[in-house]
């Protein structure tokens, strides 16, 4: 093979590189997000499953070299970072998306009534943007969350509409559809119609100046 071939498969092998970590970029940022939307439907203590998932990422740090392809430029502590971070992404996701697609069994769900220990909304705000360098404000953003206990003592916050939110009552109780998942996590499958997964939200803007 000659030079100039060589350096022609080289540039392909280096462009087919860079578009496999690209790849592997966007399935574990979209593994993350995915992981997240399911949390906010499971009653699962959040702390609890990222150290049980990391803690599986330390254990299986001798085969950090796995990564050496994904890490440029070729670091031991970017393998280290790159590996901690993937494997407890997708230990985590593995345990959430396969406790919320396989339940444990014909009776795993049930209807109760969970008490709403407390309401509450975030705003945020909100900018656009005015010129090359310049942003200013446009309006909040302002989230719903309900705060319930269930029976067994568990309590979860959980994203609701605006709607719902408005109609439920501090000390109330909320009627839940649950379903316990393969792996034992409950997992709201009803009872908050009107909220998204990841949260619902309702943007306040100005109005136009007179």
């Amino acid at each position: 093979m000659t030079a100039p071939q060589t350096n022609n498969a080289d540039l392909t092998k280096g462009k087919l590189r860079h578009f496999l970590r690209l790849c592997y970029l966007v399935v574990a940022v979209t593994v993350a997000v995915q992981a997240y939307c399911i949390y906010e439907k499971t009653v699962v203590n959040g702390w609890i499953l990222l150290t049980a998932a990391l803690s599986v990422a330390i254990v299986t740090l001798p085969l950090r070299n796995s990564w050496k392809w994904l890490v440029v430029p070729d670091n031991g502590i970017l393998r280290t970072a790159c590996h901690l971070f993937l494997v407890t992404t997708f230990c985590t996701a593995f345990v959430l998306d396969g406790n919320y697609y396989l339940p444990s069994g014909p009776e795993a769900t049930r209807r109760e009534q969970a008490s709403v220990v407390s309401k509450h909304t975030k705003e945020r705000q909100m900018t656009r943007r005015a010129g090359k360098y310049r942003y200013v404000a446009n309006g909040v953003r302002r989230s719903y969350f309900l705060r319930l206990a269930f029976a067994n003592g568990q309590e979860k916050t959980v994203p609701v509409s605006q709607a719902v939110y408005n109609r439920t009552r501090q000390g109330g109780t909320k009627k839940l559809m649950l379903t316990k998942g393969i792996f034992g996590l409950t997992v709201i499958t009803g009872g908050l119609s009107g909220s998204p997964v990841a949260g619902a939200a309702a943007d306040i803007r100005p109005g136009p100046h007179r």
